[in-house]
């Protein structure tokens, strides 16, 4: 004999408009209701509702609230459990989510919410890579509301990543190399002036001083330091008489890695110290242990660094625009001009897969083979 239905188990029915439904108590004066076909299958919903909430798989309650506001307790959670920078991460990340589909429940988001979203967001401007971001941030998200049995399956996991084209970095040439070293230390850059009237000319002063982030280039162009890992860099890391520099704050395990210094580079961290000194006994002086800071001693944001690296290019008179972060790949295909193995280039790198130290390889040896059958076409060229 079947049980007997009690009162909080709640009931299929149909409204006035003949639409079927599943309603099942949850506390607090509040039901969850669930669109049904016919009878038979408001019954098997509320079947379903009950199992839930029978075996804990769901918090029936909890699963009702808004995807923003969900968002909003997962920011809170992680704040504690990851670095600043990741943090504020996911938070520029989860303002596109909830911009777009914030308002619809934890329980009722669907796959098709989430590239509708990416779509959205793709006619909107943002780049794959963007998207991607976004849509990973979300699938972290769900992925807590899935442990946390608010929900029954991750559905950003669902759908397929954006197409995301690789970005092709550019081999520096030692001209432009040659011009940013001889920008930041003062010895050649390239000025805009304007005359009476009005007309615009560019010339080349020399004898300038050196920029106070020189070293820092210099540091780049030849251990291949990430952005992150530069502005991160202390004095503690740095040590003088064994001539090598630590970088113990990495993406990766793989990133924690000591790095010999050449007694070029040696002296220029050195020659920086006996400045920070003398800056030290500033009163607006703000001390942080940094080996390059503001000129006040607090930390340099990463988009101050790129401006700051943006008019160094302008002022070396660079015909194309390159990123802080080709310098990294400027000084692996140097190290591999030098003979470095992948191997060896990798451990320098702090690079977690090989895959991306061959990807540099391949392309360093490219550029090779190309000047060979250009020397080759030259060659010919004369005897003809």
């Amino acid at each position: 004999m079947a049980r007997r239905r009690t009162r909080g188990d709640g009931s299929a029915y149909q409204d006035k408009h003949g639409q079927w439904w599943a309603k099942l108590p949850i506390g607090n004066k509040r039901n969850r209701r669930a669109r049904a076909t016919d009878r038979k299958d408001a019954e098997s919903k509320l079947k379903t509702l009950i199992e839930d909430r029978d075996r804990h798989r769901m918090d029936l309650s909890a699963s009702q609230q808004s995807l923003t506001t969900w968002l909003e307790s997962w920011l809170e959670a992680k704040r504690e459990t990851v670095a600043p920078r990741t943090w504020e991460f996911y938070e520029r990340h989860c303002r596109y989510i909830t911009a777009c589909i914030g308002a619809i429940k934890l329980e009722a988001l669907e796959a098709h919410h989430v590239r509708e979203m990416l779509a959205e967001l793709r006619k909107a401007g943002l780049a794959p890579q963007s998207c991607e971001h976004v849509r990973g941030v979300l699938r972290n998200a769900l992925n807590m509301a899935l442990k946390d049995h608010l929900v029954r399956e991750n559905v950003a996991g669902l759908v397929d990543a954006p197409r995301v084209q690789p970005y092709d970095a550019p081999l520096l040439t030692e001209e432009e190399i040659a011009a940013l070293v001889d920008c930041v230390d003062g010895r050649r850059q390239l000025t805009t002036r304007w005359n009476r009237a009005g007309e615009k000319w560019q010339e080349w002063v020399e004898g300038l001083s050196p920029n106070r982030l020189a070293p820092l280039l210099h540091l780049a162009l030849a251990l291949g330091f990430r952005r992150g890992e530069l502005l991160k860099l202390l004095w503690a890391d740095w040590d003088r008489a064994g001539r090598t520099i630590r970088i113990r704050d990495a993406k990766t395990p793989s990133g924690w890695r000591t790095l010999p210094l050449s007694d070029i580079l040696n002296a220029r961290l050195a020659a920086l110290w006996d400045e920070r000194q003398e800056e030290r006994k500033l009163p607006h002086w703000r001390e942080h242990g940094l080996i390059f800071a503001s000129e006040m001693g607090t930390p340099i944001g990463a988009r101050n660094l790129n401006r700051w690296f943006d008019g160094v290019q302008e002022r070396a008179g660079l015909t194309r625009h390159i990123r802080l972060h080709d310098l990294r790949h400027a000084a692996i295909s140097d190290w591999f001009a030098a003979g470095a193995d992948p191997r060896a280039a990798q451990d320098l790198a702090g690079h977690a897969s090989p895959l991306t130290t061959q990807r540099i390889y391949a392309k360093s040896r490219a550029a090779k083979h190309r000047d060979v059958i250009e020397g080759v076409e030259e060659r010919r060229k004369k005897r003809g």
